[in-house]
């Protein structure tokens, strides 16, 4: 295809057919549609160049601008042509793209508290140390190398002491000339030494709170100052002028999580460390930004509004790769002008396979989700965006994907807090009463009650109708329901966490029954006196018996979990407390709770939220996760109705009611509850660890394949998290092989992403291409034997279990490194380095994994009779039942 300069109309009549023909043969139905004739807009050619005309007002989309060449051309142009080519101009660098991060783009922000998770932590974090040594030193070397290039050549690399020193008196000039708007001081080389060993030293989370969090560097610009005025406009109405902006009404924004946007300007009390730690920061930063630069390969890219499309062209002439694209057009007649311009079939060959999202005017939200839902560490880790132009459904697309990929980001779990639910699993389990797989519906409402502000407004309805439906308290909503005199027919937990008991005996639980699910705290569930278990769906436990089905969607929060139960076994739900977030002018929870008096300030990472009632809402991404969840039960259990009284966020399949609004018919409370229980029979666990044992080796060897393919560039890395992310789901999907890859999932997506992130911190891909490099000189040793060294690494941990210690310094990874330093790698030392060390950690929590299942968890149900064949049952639905 030719490029934009010189198209005539007979290569756009070419390029159209050609498109047409791709279509039809990737989407007959698409084809049929792309087939009719324009209405609203077309593609206009006269004397002036490329347009986009508006059909009922014969009105063009891009405006006139004077036209700089010979005499005889036409005094004006459009400035179609020209518009597009400032868009085709690097993206990651381009003002007029949006970047957008969900998380701060700074090492400090993603350490783990080791405290709480001593074995996922140490792994990540000793990942980000590394990253912040390599990075800094690696900028530091790269830039005199720029410079003195000659100089440089002449300095032997083998001289260690020589050439570690001469790049250390080149990183204080570096580190003091790339910042501006930082007060300057004297950095030695042995502050910058000092820095990098204090986080080495340091596993807990950096919170300080003058961290950088919006980073300014030399090529890009962040901060939150919006985009420049754009029209709003309708599908039958003129966009004309919306390309009159010129590149300085733009900025290059970057968001992320935090709504907050601190300057880099330090007040007087600024510490010589905390400048070293912000000019680290924006040194990692401007490596990752340039590894995506250098490589020409785009994160994953949503497009709002093409206009012709000749900037995609332009950057696909470029040879721009995308690892997944979205394109949303408001209607159909835009997108077809896209065909005279734009190579489709060149296009999907230049993004990732199966992730080419095309959306044109009605959205699916169901199909955007599971779009970002494929690629769920790579997709949602940074991406950039391209706005076209405003209408109701591009601004309610981009809400919905910034709310939905902050939710992808959480609920993750962690192998430490598996372990936990899988020992309290095994005792909880031994001899029980657990929800049965053919439960009948109840003749009655059950009343689900969460301790989110509204509570408090639903005091009076539940005093109103307490013996007309069942009431259901979830978690700390007991204190307040006791303060008031309500005592709920049950009260729900599923934490796992050691002082719950304290919890429920300051509640007064007293002879509360109790549904626990299988994950909870032993000693929170020995309390009761008289207890119903459920397996708890998304944990490694709730699959230890394959012939029983979990209760789904019952997580991140107990008020989920309430739902679930009430939406499976309910005629009808009533909700109230159940808010999932923040109630402008209330506190978080009820009054009277287990968390005392609390302020009413909205959390700056909080986001607004459509609200059940009057009041203005705001959600976070774990309230919009629980939200999601509550959803997608109610839509997979259907009860015959929900009725939510709470004045929080608003759910789908509910109905938003006053108490007033409605009555509730008398029911026979006593006999209800009898049949309530009934639904939950005698149970002992049948445990089969020889089964688990051998998924984990399975996995194991599947995991080697993996980590034993090449590893280059960034878009090698980014399929490489991706390889592991879909070998996770394949595993889980396995009905036999569920139970013990769950254990362990949580823990490897928080380190792949870790991985990832190390990766372009340290800027490990950014240089490749470049003839000098100041770390390893390049050789052709063969990636073959790149494959037998992380080979022999897992061989070496399966011969030394026992030995093998989870840092950076084991004798593992200690001799693989020194083997690649030694041998002058054709790959980036460092990428290979930060590749080996996540291998490691992966290994690592595979060995943990098999340990447990040999001793602690053999431990904890060596009271009972531990089974190592499972029993052959009937696999039954969840309930077929009528209601009674």
């Amino acid at each position: 295809m030719q490029t934009q300069d010189n198209l005539n109309e007979k290569q756009l009549q070419i390029n159209y057919y050609k498109n047409m023909e791709f279509f039809k043969s990737l989407n007959p139905k698409f084809f049929h549609a792309l087939s009719k004739a324009p209405t609203l807009y077309n593609l206009h050619i006269d004397s002036y160049g490329y347009n986009v005309i508006h059909i009922p007002t014969q009105t063009m989309q891009y405006p006139l601008i004077k036209s700089t060449n010979d005499k005889n051309a036409p005094t004006h142009k459009t400035s179609m042509q020209d518009t597009h080519k400032e868009l085709a101009k690097n993206p990651m660098k381009n003002p007029q793209w949006e970047l957008f991060s969900n998380h701060v783009l700074t090492p400090n922000a993603h350490f783990i508290n080791e405290e709480k998770l001593n074995i996922t932590g140490k792994l990540c974090n000793d990942l980000l140390r590394e990253s912040v040594k390599m990075g800094v030193e690696s900028m530091a070397c790269h830039v005199e190398c720029s410079k003195t290039s000659q100089s440089l050549e002449s300095t032997p690399l083998e001289s260690n002491a020589n050439f570690q020193s001469y790049c250390n008196e080149k990183q204080d000039s570096i580190l003091k000339s790339k910042i501006c708007h930082i007060e300057r001081s004297e950095i030695s080389n042995k502050t910058l030494k000092q820095n990098l060993d204090s986080i080495k030293m340091h596993p807990k989370p950096c919170t300080h709170q003058d961290l950088v969090e919006n980073l300014e560097s030399k090529t890009t610009t962040c901060h939150t100052k919006p985009l420049g005025e754009v029209s709003n406009m309708k599908s039958n109405k003129d966009i004309s002028c919306l390309h009159t902006r010129t590149s300085e009404d733009f900025t290059h924004t970057c968001k992320n999580d935090n709504t907050q946007n601190l300057n880099l300007a330090k007040d007087s009390k600024t510490t010589q460390q905390d400048s070293i730690q912000t000019q680290s920061n924006l040194t990692l930063y401007e490596n990752l930004i340039e590894s995506f630069c250098n490589s020409k390969f785009l994160p994953q890219t949503n497009i709002y509004g093409l206009m012709g499309g000749m900037f995609l062209q332009e950057l696909l002439e470029k040879d721009y790769h995308f690892y997944s694209l979205m394109i949303y057009e408001e209607h159909i007649d835009l997108f077809r002008i896209s065909l005279y311009f734009i190579d489709y079939d060149r296009l999907f060959q230049h993004v990732g396979k199966n992730s080419c999202f095309i959306i044109i005017k009605d959205i699916s939200f169901e199909l955007v989700s599971a779009f970002l839902h494929a690629k769920k560490l790579t997709n949602n880790f940074l991406s950039l965006s391209l706005t076209h132009y405003t209408t109701d459904n591009v601004a309610l697309l981009k809400d919905f994907i910034y709310k939905e990929k902050k939710a992808i980001m959480r609920g993750w779990g962690s192998f430490e807090d598996e372990l936990i639910g899988l020992k309290n699993a095994c005792l909880n389990l031994a001899d029980s009463r657990l929800l049965s797989m053919r439960p009948k519906r109840v003749n009655a409402p059950i009343c689900v009650i969460g301790n989110g502000a509204s509570l408090d407004l639903c005091i009076d309805f539940l005093k109103a109708y307490k013996d007309s439906m069942i009431l259901l308290s979830c978690g700390t909503a007991l204190k307040v329901l006791r303060h008031h005199g309500i005592r709920p027919d049950f009260q729900l937990e599923i934490e796992r966490v050691p002082y719950l008991a304290e919890v429920l005996q300051e509640a007064n639980l007293g002879d509360i029954p109790l549904i626990f699910a299988q994950t909870t705290d032993t000693k929170a569930c020995n309390l009761a006196k008289e207890k119903y278990g459920f397996l708890r769906g998304g944990s490694s436990s709730a699959y230890l018996d394959s012939t029983y089905i979990p209760l789904e969607f019952s997580a991140p929060f107990v008020g989920n979990a309430g739902v679930s139960i009430a939406s499976l076994l309910g005629s009808d739900v009533i909700l109230c407390g159940i808010d999932c977030g923040y109630i402008d002018g209330y506190s978080k929870h009820a009054k009277h709770s287990f968390y005392g008096d609390e302020n009413t300030e909205i959390p700056k990472d909080c986001f607004q939220v459509e609200s059940n009632k009057n009041l203005r809402v705001f959600s976070n991404d774990l309230f919009y996760l629980s939200a999601k969840n509550i959803e997608e039960a109610i839509k997979l259990y259907k009860p015959n109705s929900v009725i939510n009284l709470g004045y929080g966020m608003r759910f789908q399949h509910t109905i938003a009611l006053n108490e007033d609004d409605f009555t509730l018919k008398p029911i026979d409370k006593e006999r209800e509850l009898k049949h309530f229980k009934e639904n939950f029979t005698p149970y002992k666990l049948m445990l089969n660890t020889k089964e688990m044992l051998d998924s984990l080796t399975a996995f194991s060897n599947a995991l080697e394949d993996i980590l034993t393919q090449d590893t280059h560039t960034i878009q090698d890395i980014f399929n490489l998290t991706q390889d592991i992310f879909n070998l996770l789901q394949k595993s889980i999907d396995n009905k036999a092989m569920r139970k013990s890859i769950i254990l362990l999932e949580g823990s490897i997506m928080h380190l792949s992403y870790t991985h990832l992130l190390a990766q372009l911190f340290a800027g490990t891909t950014k240089n490749l291409d470049s003839t000098t490099n100041c770390h390893f000189e390049r050789s052709e040793k063969s990636s073959i034997e790149t494959k037998k060294d992380i080979s022999c690494l897992r061989t070496q941990y399966n011969k030394n279990l026992e030995s093998i210690k989870f840092a950076p310094q084991s004798p593992a990874y200690t001799q693989v490194a020194e083997h690649l330093d030694s041998n002058n790698y054709t790959e980036n030392t460092h990428l290979i380095k930060l590749k080996t060390l996540y291998s490691q950690g992966l290994f690592s929590l595979i060995s943990s994994s098999k340990k447990a299942m040999e001793s602690e968890i053999t431990c904890c149900i060596g009271c009972s009779k531990t089974f190592h064949a499972e029993s052959k049952r009937d696999v039954s639905p969840f309930f077929k039942e009528p209601t009674r």
